[in-house]
């Protein structure tokens, strides 16, 4: 993930998290070096650092950074989003799909 892309999560987190947008950062290195990153960017979503390449094996995927749309259902919802633009595309569809969902009125579920 590039310097900026943490900055930008952080951005869309503290825009969005109330509209139940739920970020997770998985980032490969220690977790001391991590935390600081974390902190730096000011990012208040969990940060998980997963043994070596053990989640891109799990997934097939191996570039950096990526994304996946995870429904309510706790399924991927969408193929994986590669690039900072498209992981900023598929959140924005993670938040019209909630918005959809959404009782009249505005209300949150």
């Amino acid at each position: 993930m590039s310097v900026a892309e943490p900055g930008r999560c952080a951005r869309l987190h503290r825009k969005h998290g109330d509209d139940r947008l739920a970020l997770i950062l998985i980032k490969r290195g220690e977790a001391e070096e991590n935390r600081r990153k974390a902190g730096q960017f000011g990012i208040k979503f969990p940060v998980v650092a997963p043994d070596k390449w053990w989640l891109s094996k799990q997934y097939g995927i191996f570039a950096n950074p990526v994304a996946f749309l995870v429904g309510e259902d706790g399924a991927i919802a969408r193929d994986a989003a590669i690039g900072p633009d498209v992981i900023l595309a598929l959140a924005g569809e993670g938040l019209a799909r909630r918005q959809r969902m959404s009782p009249v009125g505005g209300a949150k579920a």
